[in-house]
């Protein structure tokens, strides 16, 4: 008996030191916080100085209290109560046969950790006071039980290890084995030998969970605390704590993912305008573009009007001249003494112009091409497709507090399953270049529609490219 219960300990000694190990800060354990209160079904084999130990049955009811943490690893308290029996039969006893009845009171510390929140294992230890009585199969106290020969009040040390399963948002299930130290050798109304008497358990039940925030998007930010809880943060160093993904810092309309200065906006003056860096000094000359007539010509320094940046070696300097100072030089701009607005219509004709609005009173739909937005059977949004999308992102800014739902759609060649994901990827992607440019998260619910709804024939090239579509349709 000393030898199972070593192996039981051994067995559960390395997930007692790996959980804490496996600590992520930026997932929150589903129960943290929260008090689930459990009923469980439970049987019970014990060892005894009874050759054979018997399966015996009862039940448990638990409450539980999860302390908050932001990781996926958690502590916890529990308190159970319950009734159950052990049983046992030796032919060779006065009493062929014991089953004790016994009732528990008892707590301890619980040790869990998430994986995907959704299979949440767990380590047990703690104390219980336990009253027995062991009887005969015909329910009558055995011969020592029923002088008072010893206490039918004893304590035992717990053990256990399992896991839950999420059902739904409060919901799950449970199931778990343990290990009980008994400090007693009478629970068989027999005290014999130099080791008291032990009994294995197993249980599966239900949780109702209580109380706690939630993280619906798994970002490690409370939900009460996040600003786009449906939408996880991205942790690039930028303002992490509010929650919400920023794809692109500095608002220069190059994500961050290609930008080469993130938190530094691009200054938009046709020099490597993709980059995302500003070009404070286009040609290198150590005369900032503000004061440099000609930004994309060094200055070649020879003594003669140094101070305005343009070489004094070329003959027609007229080609060199920016009156407007929008960057864009005389001979190339449209306006050359009115400065161009640069908010991404029309940027390089020099002209200042500004995109029309339309009335998001009247408009029901808006239809954009997925051609247009994406690759072939990609989710990734075209740089070409930028200027579209900040037209379309101007156009909604007009009445933030008008729901809009966008669907994504593809044609139906595929398997439908694939084509459904790959669609509300796709309307992911254009909520979150939305929201990037200011628009709130509320004014959006997304939808991956896949195949379904075709708006003509998907038979030709050209019929399946219209079905890849974003639709933007208002709500109300």
């Amino acid at each position: 008996m000393q030898l199972t219960h070593k192996i039981f300990f051994l067995a559960i000694l390395p997930i007692v030191f790996a959980l804490p190990q496996k600590k992520n800060n930026l997932q929150v354990h589903n129960f943290s916080g929260t008090a689930p209160i459990s009923v469980s079904g439970i049987f019970t084999l014990g060892l005894s100085d009874y050759s054979n130990g018997k399966i015996g049955f009862g039940a448990i009811g638990m409450i539980e209290y999860f302390i908050p943490a932001k990781s996926r690893t958690i502590f916890g308290l529990r308190f159970l109560f319950g009734g159950q029996t052990v049983n046992g039969e030796d032919q060779f006893k006065e009493a062929p046969e014991f089953i004790t009845d016994m009732y528990i009171l008892g707590g301890g510390l619980t040790v869990g950790y998430s994986f995907q929140n959704e299979f949440f294992p767990y380590v047990y230890a703690g104390v219980s006071n336990l009253w027995f009585s062991p009887k005969d199969q015909n329910g009558k106290r055995l011969t020592n039980n029923s002088l008072g020969a010893y206490s039918r009040s004893t304590i035992a040390y717990d053990a256990e290890v399992g896991s839950r399963i999420a059902l739904q948002e409060n919901l799950s299930m449970f199931f778990g084995i343990g290990a009980h130290f008994v400090q007693t050798d009478n629970f068989d109304d027999i005290s014999a030998g130099n080791s008291n008497d032990f009994y294995y358990s197993g249980r599966i039940g239900v949780s109702l969970s209580l109380f706690g925030d939630k993280d619906s998007d798994g970002d490690g930010i409370w939900d009460s605390d996040d600003a786009c809880p449906s939408n996880p943060e991205d942790y690039d160093g930028f303002q992490d704590e509010d929650g919400c993904p920023d794809y692109d810092n500095d608002k220069d309309k190059v994500l961050d993912e290609i930008d080469k200065c993130p938190n530094d906006p691009e200054d938009r003056d046709g020099f490597q305008d993709d980059d995302g860096c500003p070009d404070l000094d286009n040609d290198g000359d150590g005369i900032p573009d503000t004061k440099d007539k000609c930004p994309d010509q060094p200055e070649n320094f020879n003594g003669f009007e140094d101070e305005d940046g343009c070489p004094d070696i070329l003959d027609n300097t007229k080609r060199l001249l920016d009156n407007d100072n929008d960057g864009i030089l005389n001979y190339l701009d449209k306006c050359p003494d009115q400065a161009e607005t640069f908010n991404g219509f029309q940027d390089e004709d020099g002209c200042p112009d500004s995109i029309a609005v339309g009335d998001t009173v009247s408009v029901k739909e808006i239809t954009l091409e997925g051609n247009n937005l994406f690759g072939w059977r990609s989710s990734e949004i075209k740089p070409t497709a930028y200027e579209e999308l900040d037209k379309t992102a101007e156009f909604l800014m007009n009445d933030p507090f008008i729901k809009w739902a966008v669907e994504g759609y593809t044609d139906n060649n595929g398997i439908p399953d694939s084509l459904k994901a790959l669609s509300l990827e796709r309307a992911k992607s254009v909520v979150r270049y939305l929201i990037n440019t200011g628009l709130p998260s509320f004014m959006f619910r997304v939808y991956g529609k896949g195949g379904e709804s075709p708006i003509t024939d998907n038979n030709t090239l050209e019929g399946r490219l219209k079905n890849n579509r974003i639709v933007i349709r208002r709500l109300d």
